[in-house]
């Protein structure tokens, strides 16, 4: 414990069979090939088949997953491995076209990170106004969010950096 490596590990698999008894170093050697995209049907098919596994399991769904009709890429890091691991981290893609961007606003450098601070100000303000940064009213135990559905982005100081 103590790193999120938990038990199984081993990467993602399509045939479901999670052995527990691999070495620590084949886990935290374990690397995420997101040169190969799948599709956002397949997650979700992934999704309803892990659904009620073990915490190993979710390691099936690390990997890069494009939506068809809105055309983002998800991609999905090291899943969660335990119940006490830090959260899955997961980033999205979005092509300029398909976000709307003008191209003047990424045309340079110094643009193009003031672009990105812009959206995770904004996505970061999205997050505080569904309150998604609180614990479900009754629950201790640290949480900051409901268990499961935490969703979090790193606040913004009074720095722009580069994202």
């Amino acid at each position: 414990g103590g790193r999120g490596s938990g038990r199984g590990g081993g990467g993602r698999r399509n045939d479901g069979d999670h052995n527990s008894n691999s070495s620590s170093s084949q886990r935290s050697a374990r690397t995420i090939d997101y040169s190969k995209v799948d599709s956002y049907s397949n997650l979700l098919h992934t999704i309803h088949r892990i659904d009620g596994k073990s915490y190993p399991a979710y390691h099936d769904i690390e990997a890069a997953w494009k939506h068809e009709n809105e055309g983002f890429t998800l991609m999905i890091g090291r899943a969660q491995s335990d119940p006490f691991a830090a959260p899955t981290r997961c980033r999205i893609v979005v092509p300029s076209v398909t976000a709307r961007l003008p191209k003047e606003a990424y045309l340079t450098r110094i643009r193009a990170v003031a672009c990105a601070d812009y959206i995770n100000r904004q996505f970061h303000a999205y997050c505080l106004s569904l309150r998604a940064n609180q614990s479900v009213s009754g629950e201790s135990g640290g949480w900051s969010g409901p268990k499961g559905g935490d969703l979090q982005i790193n606040c913004p100081g009074q720095h722009v950096l580069e994202q």
